[in-house]
């Protein structure tokens, strides 16, 4: 695939100039066989026929990309958009990608990992945007991610209105630092309770899920430790069922074999939770730690019955001991 010039302007940017109902936009528009000018000819008549526009101040091309894939040559242009518009003026966007470190949809990660995946996932993704979010899509492309550790691209989808759902996102391939990915069940159950919420989910590889909801869901991946004897881990899973159900949290309790460790993950989706091990103590085996735990439980919750869930015993980070880990909700 041949690559060319193309500077990072993927998606649409919105920003108030010098005066109120001024807006400066630069969007990504397919070619569609036109020379760039012929393009923005159209883009120019487009935001012109939308009822909000008073004014174009100025439309004109400052980029473009081109590439050779499987659908043969491929081009998008960038245009920059100037205008004057009233307050019902509006642009909803869908970008298929992640803002890293799970901050959400954006371009930084691009969800597909070449060019022929993305527009081959085009015609699909635009019926969902235009389904989801009730209205139109007028500028589509598929454009190089922002990040420069990877080579991924981003399906970018523009219409003009207030979406009924918006894209949203969510990344665990930086969950426990390299090894972020759910397991084949956790993404399926993932799948089910995000549905169950009111969510279209699109995509979900195992390290970002993509889907259209009316506002970001909560979900989280945390950890209840990392076990050598795998016993220690699968007995605990019940009582952590229990504590997430004391909470009215919808989350799913997992122990899953890495190379050394059987870690406990705990996957949730909906509520915030979290858990945190506390005291000094150090118990010198996992039937000391177990031994002393309902006594222990029983003090923090007198203490702290407000919040307080439960304990479990896991190993502590240098494998010199166990310590009670606690799990609470704020």
């Amino acid at each position: 695939m041949k690559t060319h010039f193309f500077a990072v302007l993927l998606g649409v940017s919105i920003s108030t100039l010098a005066h109120a109902g001024a807006y400066s936009q630069i969007i990504q528009v397919e070619a569609g066989g036109l020379e760039c000018a012929a393009r923005a000819a159209r883009v120019s008549a487009l935001f012109a026929s939308n009822a909000s526009v008073r004014k174009l101040v100025n439309v004109e091309c400052v980029n473009e990309f081109e590439a050779v894939g499987s659908f043969g040559p491929y081009r998008v242009y960038s245009i920059h958009v100037e205008l004057d518009a009233d307050d019902s003026f509006a642009v909803s966007t869908a970008e298929y990608g992640t803002g890293g470190l799970g901050s959400g949809a954006g371009s930084l990660v691009g969800a597909f990992s070449s060019l022929d995946l993305c527009l081959k996932s085009r015609p699909a993704e635009i019926a969902a945007f235009e389904q989801n979010s009730g209205i139109s899509a007028l500028f589509v492309s598929c454009l190089p991610e922002r990040s420069q550790l990877q080579a991924g691209f981003v399906l970018s989808i523009v219409g003009f209105g207030r979406a009924k759902k918006q894209l949203q996102a969510f990344e665990y391939a930086h969950a426990y630092e390299a090894q972020g990915a759910l397991s084949p069940n956790q993404m399926s159950w993932l799948n089910q309770e995000l549905l169950a919420l009111g969510a279209s989910v699109r995509m979900n590889d195992g390290r970002s899920v993509l889907y259209y909801a009316e506002n970001p869901i909560t979900q989280a991946l945390t950890s209840g430790g990392a076990f050598i004897e795998t016993q220690q881990c699968t007995d605990q899973i019940s009582e952590v069922q229990q504590i997430l159900g004391q909470a009215s949290v919808r989350g799913l309790v997992e122990c899953r074999q890495y190379e050394t460790r059987m870690r406990m993950e705990i996957l949730t989706v909906g509520s915030d939770f979290s858990s945190s091990e506390v005291f000094g103590q150090k118990y010198s085996s996992y039937q000391v730690c177990m031994k002393y735990r309902s006594v222990v439980a029983a003090r923090e919750r007198q203490k702290d019955p407000e919040h307080f869930l439960g304990l479990v015993c896991s190993p502590d980070y240098v494998n010199s001991g166990f310590v009670h880990r606690k799990f609470a909700t704020y």
